[in-house]
């Protein structure tokens, strides 16, 4: 049985500590992925993870800020992704663009943490739970990645530049789709998708507004 004040007595070194912080991300992505967030027990992910419940509070205040730090290290992963395909140069901006449509939805798809919002609809649960200072500085280093790609892509495609309001856009638009996957006909989504991808290419490898743009 778990004695109060029980994290406090236990000391672990920095072995110990980056031993036991991976086994909570792998505890809490087999948890949540299969029970989403609100339902995953912190008495289960110590157990899980081979440590008392007091010690879970160790290393996290909450299992939000455990599910935080490993979208964290999930997103981190993605930038580098990006940062690694915006630096292309001998490349189409066609080709380009649609590259980097493919790989963000692909990204949406196939990552786990993604995937759990998508299908057990965290997103409102998290954003109750979490400090809104967090939410604020995530949304703060997500405007300064994306100026960072805006950058990348115009000095890379000096004939087609694109402002940040509107690659901060199009990705939204991405996201915002993908939201909406368990309320859609998979043939309703594959055409929305097809549409949403036509105007990403068109917007980024011709500098104008896309095809679906109120401005056009």
């Amino acid at each position: 049985m778990t004695k109060p004040g029980d994290f406090v007595a236990r000391r672990f070194d920095k072995t110990e500590k980056k031993r036991i912080r991976k086994s909570l991300f792998c505890a809490g992505l087999k948890r949540f992925t299969r029970q989403g967030v609100r339902a995953v027990r912190i008495d289960d992910l110590a157990q899980d993870a081979g440590i008392a419940k007091g010690s879970f509070y160790a290393f996290f205040n909450s299992k939000e800020e455990l599910f935080m730090a490993m979208a964290l290290e999930r997103e981190t992963m993605h930038r580098e992704d990006m940062r690694e395909l915006l630096a292309h140069r001998k490349i189409s901006p066609i080709i380009h663009a649609a590259q980097i449509f493919d790989m963000l939805i692909e990204k949406i798809r196939t990552d786990p943490i993604l995937s759990l919002m998508i299908e057990h609809g965290e997103i409102e649960y998290l954003m109750r739970k979490i400090p809104p200072e967090v939410m604020q500085a995530n949304a703060q280093s997500d405007r300064v990645f994306i100026d960072e790609l805006t950058t990348t892509w115009n000095q890379n495609n000096p004939t087609c530049k694109i402002d940040t309001n509107s690659f901060t856009a199009l990705m939204t638009l991405m996201v915002a789709l993908m939201l909406q996957v368990r309320l859609m006909p998979p043939d309703k989504m594959t055409e929305a998708l097809k549409l949403l991808r036509e105007t990403f290419i068109t917007r980024l490898s011709s500098g104008q507004p896309g095809p679906f743009s109120p401005t056009a």
